[in-house]
């Protein structure tokens, strides 16, 4: 084997052909081989991917290599750099020749239709480029560059005119990245920026946004870099805001920009249930995976839609989950800077409190109704606002003189949280003083909204009145979440490394928020976050109990679904037959069975003592092991709502009684059979009798198992393996009770039945229904799980045969978003403990939604449910 010397950037030293040149891991190469692989996995030929992911950049010179987590490698002589940046080889005369070389390259492409994907001319208004000039201040970030130029240029009706454009470059190897999932991000980012510049700006008629003249991707050796030639604002809107926040005097023009930006993708139409691009006339797709970039340009990855992201901004849970594992340690690094600030101080647990309710404030910003839900910026600070300084002062002008550049986190959202990011980054502390008082400026971004809305309200094919559904006492608990979610935000990832020292060096530094430029926002954000979640903290000790459990119940179901799974390859299963001795009826159990369910209990005996716990098998704690690594915290109480009427004493946890109801493996027989994607672990979780919460964990759905969770007042959440962060509502959370349009012609429904226990009843409680289809299925959190998704409308099993462990969950779950689980006869069955010794479900059970409960009334003869 030859070794090549390299130069590991990230341990400063010299290392031979055996380690990534980059961090040093140990890599293989062999004499044909054209890249290193990761982790000693030979890799031949370039550009390929190893068995972990990571792609591989090979040289055919042998001389450099590196996974995709450390691609910076070395490259010729850039042929454009910023001008004034260090690192430039460049004079300024050479560097705009070698610009001007380049938008001659990608407009004689366009023209003579030879563009290859990676060049892109949208100016057909050039006829010709005589010369380019950089004409002001070149704004530098990690890995991108802005740079104002004027182009002379020959228009088609011959004359000659000056245009003023920025070039925005970007090198995404300049930055160093945390992990490959950063840099895909990044990757994404731009991606996004440049679908939004070609595809929705243009068509954003009620706002400034800059027009795309030229793309080109490629410059550098690698490939992994482009530059965007873009409108400059400045000539027509003023130029861009310093490095001073916002005043009050000068933060109505952009707040006025948000409204008109948010009011004209609001709101989903009400009887479609489409998108908002859909009724603006645009094209739409569902999230179905990767999604085209377009022209070249990377994917923008699975969290995109449309070519936007699926969720706005970079902040978001999904995106920065990663920073839970640090929240405390970095809030403690930010106090123990400033011993002698009590206003810090004296918030000592704010990073852990935020830490604990993460999961839940990125769940409650993603289920508000959907007429909140519009187009974000994304990323919309003071840095990247353009506005007349002029303007500023008549606010009787309704045209709108600012305008935003930076698309990179574009994506859909609640409007308040681009509101609640532009003044924590952006607005002096006058601002921010005025808004904790009173909300001034989050109603008048709510009275800019209403006005725009009202203004285009008669561009809307379907009449909705959106500006009469924007409730204001809505908003303003938005802005309170939006509030907590973004601090969440900045203790994990930015303010662990403030200090004075910082302060001051970044105080002039407009690229950087007023919160990492000044003491007084940064106590604000954390004053005005703490006292938000005390007010959402203000929940009876039942809700806490619940939450407790369910959060517990989410983690327990995962783990048995592993346990599913690793028994499913020993073929025996480990299975004894639990029927009576000398019946000849087949009940199995097979160890995941009894494995599962004596995790489960020992859990809760440890964790939640408070509760009753019933399991189909009998297990009965024993504290003999311990069941480390669990998380009560992955719901919030205050997530719930379990209605006065259903609570005792006020929540008091001595009068209110818990009932855990475990199935640990639904579908046995299915099991057994091979019959698998049936198979569910079930965990309903009852209050005084009603059930109120539960999950149906689906072990072999997906690669590592599907998870469906939830209860009153947070709705039903689905996710895969245990990626929590990546949880997303059900449609059915959306839709809530509205009423299909057929729902009053008596239409036919999707019925899902037994599949292993037919009978003259069950065929007779078809026969009086108006069945379309009838889905013949077994266990019943399966048969819960497609209501839930809209797969079938019923579960119709008059007769006996289930039990509470059964049905407790599906009925919570159902409950949740407006469904029933009730006898043959219409009643509700109750889940206290006293079914212990008796929980059979003795008149059978019929389920569905509440809009289809009339069919069931008088297919059944009900009087009235119960």
């Amino acid at each position: 084997m030859r070794r090549v010397p390299v130069v590991c950037v990230r341990r400063e030293a010299v290392r031979t052909g055996q380690h990534c040149r980059y961090c040093g891991t140990a890599r293989q190469r062999t004499s044909t081989a054209i890249g290193f692989a990761c982790r000693g996995i030979p890799q031949k030929r370039p550009n390929a991917r190893t068995s972990n992911g990571h792609q591989l950049r090979g040289n055919p010179s042998g001389r450099y290599s590196a996974c995709s987590s450390h691609r910076r490698i070395e490259r010729k002589p850039s042929p454009i750099r910023p001008v004034g940046s260090s690192k430039g080889h460049m004079s300024r005369a050479d560097e705009e020749s070698a610009i001007l070389a380049l938008l001659h390259e990608i407009a004689d492409k366009e023209r003579a239709e030879t563009a290859d994907g990676n060049t892109y001319w949208t100016a057909p208004q050039i006829k010709q480029i005589f010369t380019v000039r950089v004409t002001g201040e070149i704004i530098v970030q990690k890995n991108s560059s802005l740079t104002p130029l004027t182009l002379t240029i020959e228009t088609n009706e011959g004359t000659q005119e000056e245009l003023p454009v920025y070039l925005k470059q970007v090198q995404l190897q300049k930055n160093d990245y945390r992990d490959e999932q950063h840099l895909r991000r990044s990757e994404a980012s731009y991606a996004v920026e440049f679908f939004f510049y070609e595809q929705v700006g243009r068509r954003l008629d009620v706002v400034h946004v800059p027009s795309l003249y030229a793309l080109k991707r490629g410059v550098y050796d690698d490939g992994d870099d482009f530059f965007l030639l873009l409108e400059d604002y400045s000539k027509r809107l003023g130029q861009i805001s310093g490095s001073e926040a916002f005043s009050i005097e000068l933060i109505r023009e952009p707040l006025k920009y948000l409204a008109q930006l948010h009011a004209s993708t609001l709101g989903l139409d009400s009887e479609l249930n489409s998108l908002p691009l859909a009724s603006m006339g645009w094209a739409t797709t569902q999230n179905t995976g990767h999604q085209s970039g377009g022209r070249g340009l990377p994917n923008a990855s699975g969290d995109s839609l449309n070519g936007v992201w699926e969720i706005g901004g970079y902040w978001n849970l999904e995106k920065r989950h990663k920073d839970l594992e640090t929240m405390e340690h970095e809030w403690s690094a930010l106090l123990s800077n400033f011993p002698e600030e009590l206003r810090l101080q004296e918030h000592d647990l704010l990073g852990r409190r935020l830490k604990r309710a993460a999961y839940a404030l990125d769940r409650s910003l993603r289920s508000q109704p959907m007429v909140y839900y519009c187009l974000l910026h994304g990323d919309y600070k003071g840095a990247n606002v353009f506005f007349d300084r002029s303007a500023a002062a008549d606010s009787s002008s309704s045209e709108v003189t600012a305008g935003a550049i930076d698309w990179q986190w574009c994506g859909w959202g609640l409007g308040i949280q681009d509101l609640v990011y532009f003044l924590s980054t952006s607005a002096d502390l006058a601002v921010l003083h005025e808004e904790s008082q009173n909300g001034f400026y989050s109603k008048l971004y709510s009275s800019l909204l209403k006005k725009t809305l009202r203004e285009v309200q008669h561009g809307r094919a379907d009449g909705v009145d959106l500006a009469g559904a924007i409730d204001d006492r809505i908003l303003q608990k938005q802005f309170r979440l939006a509030t907590c979610d973004y601090t969440r935000f900045l203790i994990g990832s930015m303010w662990g490394k403030v200090s004075r020292e910082s302060l001051e060096q970044l105080r002039l530094n407009r690229n950087v928020g007023m919160h990492k430029r000044n003491l007084g926002h940064l106590v604000w954000l954390a004053e005005q976050s703490d006292a938000y979640l005390a007010e959402l903290e203000q929940v009876s000790p039942v809700h806490t109990l619940v939450a407790r459990a369910l959060s517990l119940s989410i983690q327990l179901s995962e783990r048995a679904g592993q346990i599913a799974r690793e028994v499913a390859h020993d073929k025996t299963l480990g299975q004894v037959n639990k029927a009576k001795t000398g019946s000849t009826d087949l009940d199995p159990q097979t160890k995941a069975d009894r494995d599962s369910e004596q995790l489960i209990v020992e859990a809760f005996s440890k964790y939640l003592p408070e509760a009753t716990v019933i399991g189909e098998e009998g297990y009965t704690a024993t504290n003999s092991f311990d069941v480390p690594g669990l998380d009560s915290f992955l719901v919030a109480p205050w997530e719930l709502d379990l209605g006065e009427e259903l609570l005792r004493d006020e929540g008091d946890p001595r009068s209110n009684e818990i009932t855990i109801w475990i199935d640990p493996l639904d579908g046995t027989r299915e099991y057994v059979e091979g019959l698998r994607e049936c198979v569910t672990v079930l965990i309903g979780i009852a209050v005084n009798g009603h059930a109120v919460a539960g999950v149906i964990n689906q072990p072999f759905v997906g690669v590592e198992g599907r998870t469906l969770w939830g209860g009153q007042g947070v709705g039903v959440w689905v996710h895969e393996g245990s990626r929590w962060e990546r949880a997303r509502p059900l449609p059915m959370n959306r839709r809530g009770q509205e009423r299909p349009s057929d729902a009053d012609s008596g239409r036919s429904l999707i019925v899902a039945t037994t599949r292993s226990h037919p009978g003259p009843k069950v065929e007779e409680g078809l026969n009086k229904m108006p069945v379309k289809e009838v889905l013949r299925v077994g266990g019943a959190g399966g048969k819960v799980a497609l209501i839930l998704e809209g797969k079938a409308d019923a579960w119709i099993y008059p007769q006996k045969g289930t039990k509470r462990w059964d049905t407790c969950a599906g009925e919570a779950l159902l409950r949740a978003v407006g469904g029933f689980v009730v006898s043959e006869h219409g009643n509700r069955y109750d889940y206290g403990s006293l079914h212990k010794e008796s929980p059979q479900n003795i008149d059978g059970v019929m389920a569905g939604m509440e809009y289809d409960l009339d069919t069931f009334r008088e297919a059944f003869s009900w009087e009235a449910q119960k």
